[in-house]
């Protein structure tokens, strides 16, 4: 089957809701009060959306997941990634607007990851092990207070895009 143009634009959810036998897609978390919810259907889920959430910790019910592709962490306060690292299938993470100083160390861990948002917290640094991440395509750094990027991006093959707008890169 193939789809026009202007439907292949459209963002994956939209794609994928009210195409199953269910009435409703059991693929996606709409917030964090679902959290039960989504654990209740964590065969079938493949998007969390914890966006805005004031978390201690990552729900350790996230690596029970096991089809879990797409996790959103936008403008969320979380205190600990430890749970990240066991997130093996994820293919994309936004961790955008975060008020992040570093980027978490459990990222290295990512191996599937193809995409990856930074943009809006306060990073200066990157970490070498971002080079672990050989699946990554498209890195959204903007609005960061990034001056230096790390020779091991130069080894991720698979990336397509960077985004660097409005950091202070010297060089």
């Amino acid at each position: 089957m193939k789809l026009a143009p202007a439907i292949c634009c459209l963002p994956l959810c939209l794609l994928t809701s009210g195409c199953f036998e269910h009435r409703e897609a059991p693929e996606r978390l709409v917030s964090a009060k679902g959290m039960a919810e989504a654990y209740a259907r964590r065969e079938t889920v493949q998007q969390v959306d914890l966006c805005g959430a004031e978390l201690d910790q990552l729900p350790r019910e996230l690596a029970q997941m096991p089809r879990l592709r797409r996790l959103l962490l936008r403008g969320a306060r979380v205190a600990g990634f430890e749970a990240l690292g066991d997130l093996s299938n994820l293919s994309m993470l936004d961790l955008s607007a975060m008020q992040l100083t570093a980027a978490p160390v459990a990222l290295a861990g990512l191996g599937s990851l193809t995409q990856l948002y930074l943009a809006d917290n306060g990073l200066t640094t990157l970490p070498e092990e971002l080079a672990r991440l050989a699946a990554l395509e498209y890195l959204n750094l903007d609005r960061n207070r990034l001056a230096v990027l790390p020779d091991a991006l130069g080894s991720l093959t698979n990336l397509r895009w960077i985004r660097l707008n409005q950091n202070e890169l010297t060089s």
